[in-house]
């Protein structure tokens, strides 16, 4: 008899979960590390928003975009300077489960991907470029030079409810180029809402948002 009465506990939950609203919401949020960043003098900035959809509590769509640029001069004496707007596409799958009679699930343990983008313009100083066999090197600057970049990223995330539909938390991303500038292209130093240029690169954000 308890037994029966337990699964038709567990049928009925199961049911009211596939037969609950598809749309369930979506939170507006912003990364708060730029803040941190501005103040320490970093040589990069970044400015993030995003916006998140709720899908009957397992499926978190989001879109993000910014605008992000650096001013830096290398150990190679060459300077970089460029800035430009970025966004990603992706979605979020939540580990965490819903309890049992709640409608929605207020904290999230999330894992999912993204695919960023950029196309942003900038400038090299200092460039030293081989000369001829007649004239030695010579030191230019390299001004309004255009660059599209492309990666995609894998990560975590967890966002917990402070009070009534205010949230806090964090995400940790591993980001890896998918467009590389062929040989003998300029390389920029810096990619908006990718980071330094290398192949791999990491980040972390650290965000408030509200859930309508």
């Amino acid at each position: 008899m308890v037994f029966s009465v337990e699964l038709a506990a567990q049928n009925k939950e199961k049911k009211d979960t596939l037969t609950g609203p598809f749309f369930q919401g979506f939170r507006v949020e912003a990364d708060l590390v730029p803040l941190v960043t501005t103040i320490a003098g970093s040589d990069t900035y970044n400015y993030e928003a995003a916006i998140q959809f709720y899908l009957r509590n397992k499926l978190y769509p989001a879109f993000e975009a910014g605008f992000g640029g650096a001013e830096k001069t290398l150990y190679s004496g060459i300077g970089f300077k460029g800035s430009g707007l970025y966004y990603r596409l992706g979605t979020d799958f939540n580990l965490m489960k819903t309890a049992p009679g709640a409608k929605t699930t207020n904290n999230l343990l999330l894992v999912g991907a993204r695919l960023g983008f950029s196309g942003f313009g900038y400038d090299l100083y200092n460039l030293t470029l081989p000369g001829n066999y007649w004239n030695g090197a010579v030191t230019k600057d390299m001004n309004d030079l255009n660059y599209f970049g492309m990666w995609l990223e894998l990560g975590a995330s967890i966002r917990v409810e402070l009070t009534k539909n205010i949230f806090i938390g964090w995400n940790i991303r591993s980001k890896n180029l998918l467009l590389k500038p062929k040989a003998g292209e300029y390389k920029p130093w810096y990619i908006p809402g990718y980071g330094i240029s290398n192949d791999k690169s990491f980040g972390f954000n650290y965000l408030i948002g509200y859930k309508f």
